[in-house]
């Protein structure tokens, strides 16, 4: 080997230092996006000439909060400077590291933030038992085989605390998990999806193992609750308490009238109603939340609609700077109509297309006012336009509300910014843009005013955020983890 030449393998715990000249083009985000949530990597430098100085978030807004902050680096005459800048050869930070970059090693139990409050995450209850050390949670995902599904599995696989027990779809039962998504073919090579009649002799055989179990729900609203019914008659019968997420609408509504009246049918399992809660993490910071009684907690997410909306107005009600009275637009993507070809999504009438469908008839809206009004201590009244755009994913919604008394209009962006100051997956920004949080975990939400005058925006992806990873960050509080573990990985940016 030349005598020149430095490398060595990293020793154990040891990180390498990386510096990304160029760093500010398309090449150079990427590169960025990854060294972000690589266990081995830290970025000592983002090197750009014509950004330097400038914050790597500004011109990357896709990251959750790996780079929430950190400057572009000059670039230097001698690369001296920036290797000492680094900490030398260990690759550990010195006083002029540019970022500190979240770890994808499992992370021990510890203290969830979300809202701004700080609670514990364990627990001495069964079903709210920290994971022990390098222990993971197995995972079962009912109707996996869908859009939603896709993404729960996706976030699954790079997640350092769950492993997938079974992929579970009536549909699909028997095909290759990266048939149907060929982005994980890699993730779940050789893996099937599983049909329900082996639930359980899969949930006896984790009993026996002693192992924490999960299961998230993806199945089509109607379908979910008789699923995730005979799930916990399965898990009953061998004594395995175990937490479930759905993320479907049948348990959003503790009234099986009012689900009648949404729905139009009978609710399948009403029984089972009052042993969920529904809410979005954010929303519900206090650690009672998921004490409601019952073997273990049981959370439905409410409608992609519904969060973005919810977490962009949601603060204000509580603040008492607005009024009841809500009118909502919100665009979405194609996506949100699920995998089944409509007339709505044929992609001849979507492209290059914008429109309204289902005007102040939306099934989210009763979403929305039950949980603005307890926000705000009275019935809140909610107006909602959802519109089809041309994308795939993402929703953008624009909130307008009427301030509660002269001026309140402009607390609201301190208001929004005290409220998630301590959200790690909730960022506050004036002009929340979709395709910065497609393929993501985070939201977006920001507001604008004017004399008499209040808009709020709320941007999410409509798989992630507004579904798969709010239910993935439910778990992680039930399961004592932060609430982001997993999730730290920045969306794609240029989808």
């Amino acid at each position: 080997m030349s005598p020149r030449l430095r490398h060595r393998p990293l020793a154990e715990g040891e990180n390498a230092a990386v510096f990304a000249p160029g760093a500010s083009g398309y090449v150079g985000g990427e590169l960025l996006r990854w060294i972000a949530v690589r266990p081995r990597l830290h970025l000592a430098a983002a090197v750009s000439g014509s950004h330097a100085g400038e914050p790597i978030g500004a011109l990357f807004p896709s990251g959750v909060r790996g780079f929430a902050g950190p400057p572009c680096r000059e670039a230097a005459p001698r690369f001296g400077k920036l290797r000492k800048a680094a900490g030398g050869a260990s690759g550990r930070f010195g006083a002029g590291a540019s970022a500190v970059v979240p770890q994808r090693r499992p992370e021990p139990p510890g203290a969830v933030r979300a809202g701004g409050e700080h609670r514990s995450g364990g627990g001495p209850r069964l079903h709210r038992r920290p994971l022990a050390e390098g222990g993971n949670a197995a995972v079962f995902v009912l109707g996996a085989s869908g859009y939603v599904g896709g993404e729960l599995l996706r976030w699954i696989a790079v997640h350092p605390r769950l492993d997938l027990a079974a992929a579970v779809s009536g549909s699909h039962a028997g095909a290759e998990i990266g048939a149907s998504f060929p982005n994980l073919a890699g993730a779940f090579a050789g893996r099937r999806f599983r049909e329900a009649a082996v639930l359980p002799d899969l949930l006896r055989e984790a009993s026996d193992r002693g192992a924490p179990v999960a299961a998230f729900s993806a199945a089509p609203h109607t379908e979910s609750a008789p699923r995730v019914a005979a799930l916990l008659e399965a898990a009953e019968a061998v004594g395995l308490p175990v937490p479930v997420v759905d993320l479907s609408a049948d348990f959003r509504h503790r009234d099986p009238e009012r689900y009648r009246e949404i729905y139009g049918i009978p609710h399948p399992e009403p029984a089972l109603l009052d042993t969920f809660r529904c809410g979005i993490p954010e929303l519900e910071p206090d650690a009672a939340f998921l004490d409601f009684g019952g073997p273990a907690p049981r959370i439905a997410h409410p409608g992609c609609f519904a969060t973005a909306v919810a977490l962009a107005a949601a603060p204000l009600f509580r603040a008492g700077l607005v009024g009841p009275e809500v009118h909502a637009a919100a665009v979405t993507g194609s996506t949100g109509s699920g995998g089944t070809p409509k007339a709505t999504t044929h992609h001849p009438v979507r492209h290059a297309n914008l429109f309204a469908y289902k005007p102040l008839a939306h099934r989210h809206a009763p979403e929305m006012e039950a949980l603005l009004g307890p926000a705000g201590g009275a019935p809140a009244q909610v107006r909602f336009v959802p519109h089809s755009g041309p994308f795939a994913r993402g929703i953008h919604a624009t909130v307008f509300l009427q301030p509660a008394a002269p001026g309140a209009e402009g607390e609201a962006e301190d208001c929004l910014a005290a409220f998630y100051r301590e959200a790690p997956l909730v960022r506050v920004t004036r002009t929340p843009r979709v395709k910065d949080l497609a393929g993501g975990a985070a939201a977006e939400v920001g507001a604008a005013a004017a004399e008499g005058a209040l808009a709020a925006f709320g941007t999410l992806d409509n798989l992630g955020k507004g579904a798969a990873t709010g239910g993935i960050q439910w778990l992680n509080r039930i399961l004592g983890l932060p609430e982001a573990n997993g999730l730290d990985l920045p969306g794609a940016l240029w989808l």
